[in-house]
């Protein structure tokens, strides 16, 4: 059996209300439906930070949790990275 990796996933949600700041929800791809961690965003980047920045608040006790965090952020800047590079 292999583990899989843990990644950042996104959508694009835009919702019907005037605020934009809501059209982009982030969650990692360990979540389940009584998980509440997410992140929401008016771009998907915004989302990520969010989201990011609410599980570090939430868990900053150096547990296993934080380091996959951590990790999750540093893999999705260096994708964001090439994708940068690449336009």
């Amino acid at each position: 059996m292999t583990d899989k990796p843990t990644t950042i996933e996104t959508q694009f949600i835009y919702p019907p209300i005037p605020d934009r700041s809501y059209d982009w929800l982030a969650q990692f791809s360990f979540h389940n439906a009584e998980d509440e961690l997410h992140g929401v965003g008016e771009t998907e980047s915004d989302a990520v930070l969010d989201l990011l920045t609410k599980a570090v608040d939430e868990d900053d006790d150096g547990s296993a949790r934080e380091e996959v965090v951590n990790f999750a952020f540093k893999g999705w800047s260096s994708m964001q990275a090439v994708k940068g590079a690449v336009k």
